[in-house]
């Protein structure tokens, strides 16, 4: 869901959290999550949840609770002490996520958008008490979110340490409600119930890419990314492609459950909810690719009946995800043996990955972890 090259997007399983999430990358292209994550994209109402969190890279040899023998790296606490810490995004110097005081069962609502350095330090407010929609992602310069719950829809962005330490609107009024965003160098996309459509970075006109689509299914919430070639938004059964500019979609994999999707120049990869609404033949959760151009869907890892995979990323070698009560674990892009990284949190809120280091957040300990690739 996210930038171009690396990112990461997501939406949150089975109605825990009714939202998808995305990260961005640093080395991508402006353009998944991360997403989530998935993206492909808050804090408590009455303000920034980052003065009484603590940064300082704590170090750990088991991090997040989870899932047994999920890796033996030193996994490091960036931040604690937040309020139901939802999506994450990272480029490298600095990690942004998103907090509120809404219930974990709905991250949506009113809330912070969190920074902190990579190298670990004190978290602070970019922007307090906004509408959020536990989604984000960012580039080198801004950070970018929707708001979904204001009545009417808002794309938000906001500097990265150092700005005004508040959020700018580029685009309000929408009817259909958006969920989750991506951006590239020029754009930030965004998808609701129905529709596919962007906005120029320095503001400006949306544009429409899509409309009259059913991308919400009764588990998963609509999630986005982008590539050099095009937008691609999930449904409850499939994957759909839109070029840049618009235009009629072209279904690039159909009967799966997705629920996390995320893009390189080359591929588009997502994980696969145990069966799912609407789809005709029996799907296992996993991890899946296919090309951005279509063809012949591909399983790099196939998971456990019981398994809940969330939160996608990518790099320019391996695919990263996350499963509820489980682990951190990569997959290279071509195939092959996973890798567990670390053990997962019972309700993790998002995944990213940098060039050195993978991130991901813990909703219900409010915590944010990282660990080397």
């Amino acid at each position: 869901m996210k930038l171009a090259s690396l990112a990461a997007a997501c939406c949150i399983p089975l109605g825990l959290v009714t939202a998808c999430s995305s990260a961005s990358t640093s080395g991508a292209s402006a353009g998944g999550d991360g997403g989530s994550g998935g993206g492909s994209s808050g804090g408590s109402s009455s303000g920034s949840s980052g003065a009484s969190s603590s940064g300082g890279g704590t170090a750990s040899s088991g991090g997040s609770s989870g899932g047994a023998g999920c890796g033996s790296g030193s996994v490091v606490t960036l931040a604690t002490g937040q309020a139901n810490v939802g999506g994450i995004a990272a480029n490298g110097t600095y990690v942004a996520f998103t907090t509120t005081d809404m219930p974990e069962s709905n991250l949506l609502g009113p809330g912070n958008i969190m920074a902190v350095l990579a190298a670990g330090g004190t978290p602070v407010a970019l922007a307090t008490n906004v509408d959020q929609s536990a989604l984000l992602t960012m580039d080198g310069t801004n950070v970018y979110w929707a708001g979904p719950d204001s009545g009417y829809g808002i794309i938000y962005k906001a500097p990265i340490m150092g700005g005004d330490g508040g959020a700018n609107s580029l685009v309000n009024n929408l009817v259909d409600s958006p969920i989750d965003v991506a951006a590239d160098s020029t754009n930030v996309y965004w998808v609701g119930d129905t529709t596919i459509q962007k906005v120029p970075i320095a503001g400006g006109a949306k544009t429409i890419l899509a409309k009259g689509q059913n991308l919400a299914g009764v588990f998963q919430q609509p999630c986005v990314a982008v590539n050099a070639s095009g937008v691609y938004a999930s449904t409850a059964n499939a994957i759909l492609s839109v070029p840049l500019a618009g235009g009629t979609p072209t279904t690039i994999a159909s009967n799966q459950s997705p629920n996390a999707i995320t893009a390189d120049a080359a591929n588009v990869y997502w994980t696969n909810l145990g069966h799912g609404g609407g789809v005709a033949t029996t799907v296992v959760p996993a991890v899946m690719k296919v090309a951005a151009t279509g063809g012949t869907p591909v399983t790099l890892v196939a998971l456990g009946a019981t398994a809940i995979p969330a939160f996608i990323a990518v790099d320019s070698t391996n695919v990263y995800w996350i499963e509820a009560t489980g682990c951190v674990r990569k997959v290279p892009i071509a195939g092959g043996s996973p890798v567990a990284l670390a053990a997962a949190p019972f309700l993790p809120g998002g995944i990213a990955v940098d060039a050195t280091s993978v991130y991901w957040t813990d909703t219900e300990g409010g915590k944010v972890y990282k660990t080397a690739k």
